[in-house]
């Protein structure tokens, strides 16, 4: 995906995603729109060890399936490497309403 893309997208200026490899630090919003155009959300989580004994072991135990398995990274690979066929979020991205403000209230 190009920058241009990313841009019309997330309505986050090219400049504005450039400039974060190197001097400026993204607001939370503008992050948020620019991973809504991949799919991803800004998910907060405690580090691993600030989690329950029982609940860290059972994240590690998933963790080793998906680390060990040569097919789910390529397959992860090749879905991190590959242009989306939509919109991330679906239309909402082209009526320009953020997803954040979908459900707000006036």
């Amino acid at each position: 995906m190009t920058y241009e893309e990313t841009e019309f997208r997330s309505s986050v200026l090219r400049q504005t995603i450039k400039s974060w490899r190197n001097e400026k630090y993204p607001s939370i919003r503008a992050i948020e729109a620019a991973l809504g155009v991949f799919g991803y959300r800004l998910l907060p989580c405690p580090p691993l060890d600030g989690l329950p004994d029982r609940v860290r072991e059972q994240l590690e135990e998933v963790g080793q399936h998906f680390f060990s398995d040569d097919e789910a990274l390529a397959a992860a690979v090749h879905l991190a490497t590959s242009k989306p066929q939509e919109t991330a979020g679906g239309p909402r991205y082209l009526r320009g309403t953020p997803y954040w403000r979908e459900g707000a209230s006036a």
